[in-house]
């Protein structure tokens, strides 16, 4: 087999590379589309959160709160579940091919510690871990990847480490964490989609401009968007789509949520638009609407 450069391994390893408090400690995050973790917000807390609007996925980086040496990071990626889930057995043995060619890893720059010559399930997740060390600095990293492929969900987990001497240090934070993964089934997503979208008619009101807060200093529509129904959801955000652009307005305190657009055209403009909610686990639900309004010129 060829040499393979760690570099290179690293990009290969990875597999699918395609909240509010709850009982003191313990915090509640639903990340989309499918899963949440219940994590202690003692231990850990969310440093940065990304969001694919296009794929209406979502990842997250959880850092230890009180680390300023080990700099121990977990990222978490959501992605749609795949038509036909990898089985169990498939997965781990694709894995442990991409384990084997450690073997053959050579890398000017760093020396390869530890290595799971097996894939590890850590509850329920097939993980691979790897702890180098720079050649040069003497300083240690650690990796390890993780995967889980059902019906309801394909997530990948990465933690990243320094300074930690084994491999035994990280998996052991990383089963805490993963005691509070938790999916969310098709079936129950849809059943409570249909029931926000029955509950709640979408009012528009036109309004004159208010004070600052709105995306453009001066527009031909201002607006408040709001339920005809008493609220019992959470609004998320208001999105327009304006072209090939999806523009996002936050809400007050009420619930209401403040717009503004222009018109591309003279005369009569309709705008596709969602007001998004979010159900009872926290899964955001968006319920279409049109924005339509009249400009009297257009550039």
């Amino acid at each position: 087999m060829a040499h393979i450069p760690f570099k290179i391994f690293l990009l290969l390893i990875s597999v699918f590379c395609i909240g509010s408090d709850a009982a003191g400690q313990q915090k509640y995050l639903f990340i989309e589309p499918n899963i949440s973790f219940s994590y202690d917000s003692t231990k850990l807390k969310v440093e940065t959160r990304y969001s694919n609007t296009v794929y209406k996925t979502e990842s997250y980086d959880f850092i230890l709160s009180s680390d300023t040496i080990n700099r121990v990071r977990i990222h978490v990626m959501a992605n749609n579940p795949l038509e036909k889930p990898i089985s169990v057995e498939e997965l781990a043995k694709f894995m442990e091919e991409k384990l084997a060619m450690l073997e053959d890893a050579r890398d000017s720059a760093v020396t390869v510690l530890e290595y799971d010559k097996k894939v590890r399930n850590v509850e329920g997740f097939l993980c691979t871990g790897v702890l180098l060390q720079d050649k040069k600095t003497g300083a240690r990293y650690t990796s390890i990847t993780c995967n889980h492929n059902s019906d309801a969900d394909l997530t990948e987990i990465r933690l990243t480490s320094n300074n930690h001497k084994t491999l035994r240090e990280d998996y052991e934070l990383l089963a805490l964490f993963l005691k509070g993964f938790a999916t969310y089934t098709p079936e129950k997503i849809a059943k409570e989609e249909a029931l926000i979208k029955a509950r709640y008619k979408v009012k528009v009101t036109p309004t004159t401009a208010p004070n600052g807060g709105l995306k453009w200093p001066k527009s031909d529509f201002y607006a408040i968007v709001s339920t005809k129904q008493p609220l019992k959801h959470v609004v998320k955000s208001v999105n327009l789509y304006m072209g090939y652009a999806i523009i996002m307005f936050p809400p007050n305190e009420r619930g209401e949520v403040y717009i503004d657009c222009s018109g591309t055209k003279k005369g009569v403009n309709r705008l596709k638009a969602e007001l998004v909610l979010l159900n009872s686990f926290g899964k955001m639900v968006a319920i279409p609407f049109v924005v339509e309004f009249n400009t009297r010129s257009a550039e």
